[in-house]
């Protein structure tokens, strides 16, 4: 993540704004306590790159409401997250947070709530859906895996997630980066037996091969997605790595978005790492009827 971006929380040192700190700071997102409301305002007005905002209301309605006001005239696309009842929202009368948990929450439900915002600025619910829809679409259709999607979240940490990780790097004008495969021997080799049957032992180049293709499948389907907002990507080819005691080095301003998939067999991962990309970009005018060159798309 840009060294540049950090947090500020608002409240005092016992708050449960407080509780999304640590989490950020595993993200590579710094974040700023600061409990004095002028000191605050300060902060918001000397041109940092504020990327996320909590609030305790416990300050002092009118005093947190001047936060909240000059945070979303200063940040308009950073979240606000506000510590207070929930109450009447006609409080809210100019500007309201992104949203609003009770004191009487747990600071993992704060923490959790923080991260989901922090997401949408990365990573718009568009595009999480999207990956969604291609990792089921592909998933099932060509590898015969039922796999739910356990989880979604954000890491920054570069440790690889499995033994068998296949990487697939890809570019473009306005975004680059890389989508992560990463499962266990055994698991992707149920996942080739499933395909090829049990007359046809698997070794672990099929395992990998195996990986290699689903980050194939599931970058097709969202080529389509990303060309018909004006972004156009195209593949490299699949790198390998294997052991869990592997760390991948890049260079990217974004923490990964991954995706963990259980099956009774298994636990699988995507991840998408982003090298390039303004989320400003998804919100262009969608073309319906445009063909991808290279990608099998069903009329």
């Amino acid at each position: 993540m840009n060294g540049n971006n950090q947090a500020l929380l608002v409240g005092s040192p016992d708050s449960l704004v407080h509780a999304v700190a640590r989490r950020f700071q595993s993200l590579g997102l710094p974040s700023t306590p600061i409990s004095d409301v002028t000191e605050a305002l300060e902060v918001l007005h000397d041109g940092r790159v504020i990327t996320f905002i909590a609030i305790d209301e416990a300050l002092g309605e009118t005093a947190a409401s001047d936060v909240l006001a000059a945070a979303k005239t200063l940040y308009p696309e950073s979240p606000v997250l506000w510590i207070g009842p929930v109450g009447d929202p006609g409080r809210f009368s100019s500007y309201a947070p992104d949203s609003i948990m009770p004191p009487t929450s747990s600071a993992h439900a704060v923490e959790r709530t923080g991260e989901l915002l922090l997401r949408e600025v990365f990573y718009p619910n568009v595009l999480v859906d999207a990956f969604s829809q291609s990792l089921k679409t592909v998933l099932r259709g060509s590898f015969d895996v039922n796999a739910n999607i356990d989880d979604i979240y954000l890491r920054s940490n570069r440790n690889v997630l499995s033994f068998v990780n296949t990487l697939l790097p890809f570019a473009g004008k306005k975004v680059s980066g890389r989508l992560a495969v990463s499962s266990s021997l055994l698991y992707l080799k149920s996942v080739h037996k499933r395909i090829f049957g049990a007359d046809v032992p698997a070794t672990i180049e099929d395992a990998e091969d195996i990986a290699a293709e689903m980050c194939n499948q599931t970058l097709g389907t969202l080529k389509v997605f990303l060309a018909r907002r004006g972004l156009t990507v195209e593949s490299g080819l699949p790198m390998m790595i294997r052991g869990q005691q592997a760390e991948i080095r890049y260079k990217a301003t974004h923490p990964a978005l991954v995706f963990r998939l259980e099956e009774p067999q298994g636990t699988l991962f995507f991840e998408a790492y982003f090298d390039i990309f303004n989320a400003a970009e998804l919100r262009r005018p969608i073309s319906e009827d445009l063909v991808v060159p290279g990608v099998v798309v069903s009329l």
